[in-house]
């Protein structure tokens, strides 16, 4: 099949931003393409709230676009947690490889001989040279036959004459232990209970819902780690009196006192 590729281009030349220059930035807030990299382990925000968190070394090109986020892996290693799942979407493009944010979170790696995109929670479409065409350029027009599972890979490789993609099934505690390299502790100041969720949600296999879209505005403060939903649900019930139910479909529910 043939390629189809997409690429952010830009006249004006990107700013490197070093690791230094990051500590403390409450946000990425591009206009137009600047370059972020990392001596280690860092995690960033979106203006949206998404977290992008990079591994050391790597290195991204991060601009806003009419409805959507557009980020370019440029080296190494980023998860992506996407916290709204409406407007602006998220694009990731990693060499021949363009990943649009469906579920809630994925990672992206790019080495120098191949390109890994391993979904942790829910899922994303995935545009490669040889995978499901569709009739455009644009990241909305990615179909079904492109999407990406939890705990599904897609590897492409970038020695071969003519590389292709291979999706294959990771166990969940495989995942996991790849994806230990992340940051596990979170700290929120005044942050909407929304984004907190989406935030959980996002590196957890149980889910948490928000009971009333009114309750998303409460504003939260505190200092959590990522992979213990338990201890967060019960002080959201002992500092704010939340009530917490499960679903038939195992998902905690969050509603007002």
């Amino acid at each position: 099949m043939a390629a189809t590729v997409a690429v952010v281009v830009s006249v004006q030349r990107p700013t490197t931003v070093p690791a230094e220059a990051l500590v403390g930035a409450p946000a990425i807030a591009a206009i137009e393409p600047i370059q972020f990299t990392t001596r280690e382990a860092r995690r960033q925000h979106l203006p949206d709230g998404s977290l992008v968190d990079m591994n050391a070394g790597a290195r991204v090109e991060v601009a806003d676009s009419v409805g959507r986020h557009d980020v370019r892996l440029l080296d190494g290693e980023v998860h992506f947690t996407v916290v709204h799942r409406s407007v602006p979407s998220l694009v990731v493009q990693a060499g021949p490889m363009r990943v649009r944010a469906v579920g809630p979170a994925f990672n992206v790696r790019l080495a120098a001989d191949q390109i890994e995109v391993l979904v942790t929670h829910g899922r994303v479409a995935v545009d490669s040279h040889d995978m499901a065409p569709y009739p455009d350029a644009d990241p909305f027009a990615i179909g079904e036959g492109s999407l990406l599972s939890a705990g599904e890979r897609a590897v492409v490789s970038l020695i071969t004459e003519r590389p292709q993609t291979v999706v294959a099934l990771v166990p969940m505690a495989e995942v996991q232990a790849e994806m230990a390299w992340q940051p596990q502790v979170l700290e929120f100041t005044a942050t909407p209970l929304a984004e907190v969720v989406g935030v959980f949600n996002g590196g957890n296999s149980r889910q948490l819902k928000i009971g009333a879209a009114s309750l998303g505005e409460m504003r939260i403060e505190g200092t959590f780690r990522l992979n213990n939903v338990d201890v967060f649900v019960r002080l959201m019930s002992a500092a704010y009196g939340l009530r917490m139910e499960t679903n038939e479909e195992g998902v905690t529910v969050l509603r007002a006192p």
